[in-house]
């Protein structure tokens, strides 16, 4: 799902309360393609300096339950 869809809304409001909470602008970046796992690499791939937040769904880990 891309913009606009159940996951988008979610993470924008998941994004508005945390610039509430933290006083800093929160970016929601979708990363569309592979049923979810150019998303999923980019979260894995980004520096663990806690500026990258990522919003994971069931859909990546029942392909993995599916291909094993």
């Amino acid at each position: 799902m891309g913009a606009r869809g159940a996951r988008d809304a979610t993470a924008r409001i998941i994004a508005a309360l945390l610039e509430k909470d933290l006083g800093q602008p929160i970016n929601v970046v979708n990363r569309t393609a592979a049923a979810g796992v150019v998303g999923h690499q980019a979260i894995s791939a980004a520096p663990p300096d806690g500026y990258t937040i990522g919003l994971i769904t069931v859909e990546i880990s029942m392909n993995a339950i599916g291909r094993g």
